[in-house]
């Protein structure tokens, strides 16, 4: 689960991407959402990025399936 409640920005759209470049998971997130809840239990070991679109920037981070 992903807690946007104190994003200061509105938050448009979410991706998890692997190594191999492939978005595994893409959400668009409605303005009233404040937790998004993921199931990414099919998904292979390793390392995932995870990209968060807001109306005036873009944040990546680093996810570690295991």
């Amino acid at each position: 689960i992903i807690d946007f409640s104190k994003s200061v920005n509105k938050i448009e759209n979410m991706e998890i991407i692997n190594m191999n470049g492939q978005i595994v998971y893409n959400k668009q997130i409605n303005s009233l959402q404040t937790k998004v809840k993921i199931d990414l239990s099919n998904n292979t070991k390793g390392v995932h990025f995870i990209k968060i679109i807001m109306a005036n920037e873009i944040i990546v981070g680093k996810l570690i399936f295991e």
